[in-house]
């Protein structure tokens, strides 16, 4: 497991939950591809505080729309995977 980056070094709990999200991504998804249900289980086990599915899928599309995440169906359900400087630099080419 990777430790947390010096760029959440403040308090956690002065983040905001989208922070948290992002949180749980860099930590537990650097290079795989996961799903909100991932995302969910893990925060709330992490955090120890609730948060709602609907509310981790927002910030994750909200993510994907800013061009931190890359998202992908599925089977019907979505993914996502973090944008990497190498993904970013071979998606302009």
């Amino acid at each position: 497991m990777r430790e947390i980056s010096p760029k959440w070094s403040r308090n956690i709990s002065e983040l905001s939950k989208y922070d948290k999200v992002r949180l749980v991504i860099d930590k537990h998804f650097p290079t795989v591809w996961f799903s909100s249900k991932e995302v969910h289980s893990i925060y709330e086990e992490e955090f120890k505080e609730p948060i709602s599915l609907s509310t981790v899928s927002t910030y994750l599309s909200r993510m994907a729309e800013r061009g931190v995440l890359m998202k992908n169906r599925v089977s019907g359900r979505r993914k996502y995977r973090m944008l990497t400087q190498i993904v970013k630099r071979v998606m302009v080419r």
